[in-house]
Protein backbone atom coordinates (compact mmCIF):
# COMPACT_ATOMS: atom_id res chain seq x y z
CA UNK A 1 0.00 0.00 0.00
CA UNK A 2 2.34 2.41 0.68
CA UNK A 3 4.31 1.89 -2.76
CA UNK A 4 1.43 2.59 -4.46
CA UNK A 5 0.69 5.82 -2.25
CA UNK A 6 4.49 7.34 -3.42
CA UNK A 7 3.57 5.97 -6.95
CA UNK A 8 0.81 8.34 -6.83
CA UNK A 9 2.41 10.98 -5.60
CA UNK A 10 5.10 11.00 -7.54
CA UNK A 11 2.53 10.65 -10.76
CA UNK A 12 0.20 13.18 -9.48
CA UNK A 13 2.70 15.83 -8.91
CA UNK A 14 4.42 14.90 -12.00
CA UNK A 15 1.20 15.69 -14.17
CA UNK A 16 0.13 18.85 -11.99
CA UNK A 17 3.55 19.86 -12.77
CA UNK A 18 3.35 19.30 -16.60
CA UNK A 19 0.16 21.14 -17.04
CA UNK A 20 0.74 24.07 -15.60
CA UNK A 21 3.79 24.58 -17.45
CA UNK A 22 2.32 23.65 -20.55
CA UNK A 23 -0.77 26.18 -19.30
CA UNK A 24 1.67 29.10 -18.13
CA UNK A 25 3.20 28.90 -22.09
CA UNK A 26 -0.45 29.17 -23.27
CA UNK A 27 -0.92 25.94 -24.30
CA UNK A 28 -4.74 24.98 -24.76
CA UNK A 29 -6.55 21.97 -25.87
CA UNK A 30 -9.88 20.14 -25.85
CA UNK A 31 -9.30 17.40 -23.22
CA UNK A 32 -6.82 16.93 -20.41
CA UNK A 33 -4.48 14.79 -22.55
CA UNK A 34 -5.02 16.90 -25.81
CA UNK A 35 -3.54 19.85 -23.58
CA UNK A 36 -0.52 18.15 -21.86
CA UNK A 37 0.78 16.02 -24.54
CA UNK A 38 -0.26 17.93 -28.16
CA UNK A 39 2.58 19.85 -29.37
CA UNK A 40 0.65 21.83 -31.63
CA UNK A 41 -1.81 24.12 -30.15
CA UNK A 42 0.96 26.55 -27.87
CA UNK A 43 0.57 29.95 -28.37
CA UNK A 44 3.81 31.64 -27.60
CA UNK A 45 2.24 35.21 -28.06
CA UNK A 46 -0.36 34.59 -25.65
CA UNK A 47 1.85 32.75 -23.16
CA UNK A 48 1.57 34.21 -18.69
CA UNK A 49 4.31 36.78 -19.45
CA UNK A 50 3.36 38.23 -22.61
CA UNK A 51 -0.70 38.02 -21.17
CA UNK A 52 0.18 40.29 -17.45
CA UNK A 53 2.93 42.95 -19.87
CA UNK A 54 -0.02 43.80 -22.19
CA UNK A 55 -2.75 43.58 -19.52
CA UNK A 56 -1.16 45.14 -16.42
CA UNK A 57 1.64 47.28 -17.98
CA UNK A 58 3.79 47.18 -15.29
CA UNK A 59 6.38 50.03 -14.51
CA UNK A 60 9.20 47.54 -14.27
CA UNK A 61 8.97 44.81 -16.86
CA UNK A 62 11.41 42.60 -15.12
CA UNK A 63 9.39 42.41 -11.87
CA UNK A 64 7.07 40.17 -14.35
CA UNK A 65 9.63 37.11 -14.20
CA UNK A 66 9.22 37.29 -9.93
CA UNK A 67 6.08 35.49 -10.83
CA UNK A 68 7.91 32.80 -12.70
CA UNK A 69 6.91 29.27 -10.42
CA UNK A 70 10.31 27.86 -10.59
CA UNK A 71 9.40 25.15 -8.55
CA UNK A 72 7.38 23.42 -11.18
CA UNK A 73 10.37 23.49 -13.42
CA UNK A 74 12.54 21.68 -10.70
CA UNK A 75 10.37 19.12 -10.08
CA UNK A 76 9.83 18.00 -13.57
CA UNK A 77 14.08 18.68 -14.28
CA UNK A 78 14.49 16.46 -11.08
CA UNK A 79 11.97 13.76 -12.02
CA UNK A 80 13.94 13.29 -15.70
CA UNK A 81 17.33 13.36 -13.76
CA UNK A 82 16.06 10.65 -11.58
CA UNK A 83 14.41 8.58 -14.16
CA UNK A 84 17.34 8.58 -16.30
CA UNK A 85 19.67 7.32 -13.15
CA UNK A 86 17.39 4.55 -12.27
CA UNK A 87 16.84 3.39 -15.78
CA UNK A 88 20.21 3.53 -16.82
CA UNK A 89 21.64 1.93 -14.04
CA UNK A 90 18.81 -0.62 -14.14
CA UNK A 91 17.99 0.36 -10.32
CA UNK A 92 14.79 -1.92 -8.55
CA UNK A 93 11.82 0.70 -8.35
CA UNK A 94 11.51 1.85 -4.83
CA UNK A 95 9.08 4.66 -5.29
CA UNK A 96 10.28 5.87 -1.54
CA UNK A 97 13.75 6.30 -2.58
CA UNK A 98 12.70 7.79 -5.71
CA UNK A 99 10.50 10.43 -4.38
CA UNK A 100 13.18 11.38 -1.38
CA UNK A 101 15.67 11.55 -4.82
CA UNK A 102 13.07 13.99 -6.32
CA UNK A 103 12.35 15.80 -3.47
CA UNK A 104 16.31 16.24 -2.85
CA UNK A 105 16.98 16.81 -6.81
CA UNK A 106 14.06 19.54 -6.44
CA UNK A 107 15.44 21.31 -3.58
CA UNK A 108 19.22 21.64 -5.46
CA UNK A 109 17.72 22.63 -8.67
CA UNK A 110 14.95 25.41 -7.21
CA UNK A 111 17.93 26.96 -5.05
CA UNK A 112 20.39 26.89 -7.90
CA UNK A 113 17.35 29.08 -9.57
CA UNK A 114 17.09 31.43 -7.28
CA UNK A 115 20.93 31.94 -6.16
CA UNK A 116 21.47 32.93 -10.37
CA UNK A 117 18.28 34.83 -10.45
CA UNK A 118 18.99 36.98 -6.67
CA UNK A 119 22.69 37.51 -7.81
CA UNK A 120 23.12 37.86 -11.51
CA UNK A 121 19.62 38.65 -13.21
CA UNK A 122 18.15 40.54 -10.50
CA UNK A 123 21.57 42.90 -11.02
CA UNK A 124 21.53 42.48 -15.10
CA UNK A 125 17.65 43.96 -14.62
CA UNK A 126 18.66 47.15 -11.99
CA UNK A 127 21.70 47.80 -14.55
CA UNK A 128 19.65 48.13 -17.61
CA UNK A 129 16.67 49.95 -15.65
CA UNK A 130 19.36 52.12 -14.73
CA UNK A 131 21.12 53.14 -17.89
CA UNK A 132 18.04 52.55 -20.74
CA UNK A 133 14.78 53.73 -20.93
CA UNK A 134 12.21 50.35 -21.79
CA UNK A 135 9.12 51.60 -20.48
CA UNK A 136 6.09 50.14 -21.93
CA UNK A 137 4.62 52.65 -24.81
Amino acid sequence: MKNEIFTFIIVYMSIVALYKEREFLGCKGNNFLEFLFSPDLCDNKNNQISRIIREEKPKDVFKVYDRIVIWRRSYLLSLLIILSYHYLNNCDYDPVKMLIGIICGTFFIYFSFGFYDYHLNKYIADEINKNYDISLK
